[in-house]
């Protein structure tokens, strides 16, 4: 992570994208999460966030190899493309390569450079898989980190809200985002390593919405706060600010792909989440998951947190 003071990374190349060949004759280009991704086939799914042709085509190489005896870092379960399928992920020296069965098999190394083997997937399927797992892996090597959030800003500033799978973050979003507030992410919130704090990196392509929108922006300011939808029953709705410790386990608890982090890729995240825990209150909204409550969590949270 950049540090106050220090001299201005290098702009990194861009992440390129190819399929079975490896040397593709056109690359379309896209900008996401603050990224500029090069995919050899046009995706429709992500028209939203198409920049116009590169010229000239640039050419990469194939992606290094993994080397014998590199680290199974993931070897289970995964809800890939519509069911539970087996992902296994081997990692070394910045090199990944992930299997998933049924789908195929996808090499990228510390430049994020991703090479597709096997059958070339259809355009959905491969939009699908950009978005998870394959470029939140490739981005966090690029210190840009996807947390499993949906997102609003407000007046104040731009809110988040994590939580298990089926807690109420679009619903409580789309609730905030009746009125002076819009909806900024909806599944994906992407934040990048920043000079004093993690900021937010861009756009980041949002599968639940239903042109896959790149919400309003806000690329390059702070996070305003954090919370974590807790359903542990309590009536009426409680918010508990969460220190520090905590809160960093927090957000990488929530990290989209953290499962298949290499060593190296987990002490840059935990690095990250400090930072993030550091800068941005985060909290804790306790209460039981039911529509009449609902109201009762806006008006909690906005007292405490909007």
């Amino acid at each position: 992570m950049n540090t106050p003071g220090a001299p201005e990374a290098p702009e990194l190349p861009p992440v390129a994208v190819v399929g079975v060949s490896g040397a593709p004759s056109q690359y379309f280009h896209y900008r996401i999460a603050g990224t500029h991704v090069l995919i050899d086939r046009e995706v429709p799914r992500l028209a939203g966030f198409q920049l116009p042709p590169v010229d000239p085509t640039p050419q990469y190489p194939p992606p290094q190899t993994v080397a014998a005896g590199a680290d199974t870092l993931f070897d289970g379960t995964a809800y890939v493309l519509g069911r539970q399928r087996r992902l296994r992920c081997l990692g070394n020296a910045g090199v990944y390569e992930l299997s998933i069965n049924g789908v195929g098999q996808f090499l990228f190394d510390s430049t994020s450079h991703l090479l597709q083997l096997g059958a070339v997937l259809p355009s959905n399927d491969l939009a699908q898989l950009l978005c998870g797992p394959l470029l939140p892996l490739a981005l966090a090597n690029r210190d840009c980190f996807l947390l499993h959030a949906s997102a609003v800003t407000t007046a104040t500033g731009s809110i988040a809200f994590c939580g298990a799978s089926g807690a109420g973050k679009s619903t409580l979003a789309a609730a905030f985002a009746e009125g002076p507030s819009d909806p900024l992410a909806d599944d994906a919130l992407a934040l990048a390593a920043g000079p004093e704090q993690p900021l937010l990196a861009g756009p980041f392509p949002q599968p639940k919405w239903p042109d896959w929108g790149a919400g309003v922006g806000g690329a390059g300011l702070p996070l305003t706060a954090l919370v974590e939808l807790v359903n542990d029953g309590s009536d009426p709705p409680e918010t508990r600010p969460v220190a520090a410790a905590p809160a960093t386990l927090t957000v990488i608890r929530h990290t989209i792909a953290g499962r298949l982090f290499g060593p190296d890729l987990r002490q840059t995240q935990l690095e990250f989440a400090a930072a993030l825990a550091a800068a941005t209150p985060v909290y804790a909204l306790h209460y039981r998951q039911e529509m009449r409550n609902l109201p009762l969590m806006v008006e909690e949270l906005k007292h405490h947190v909007a």
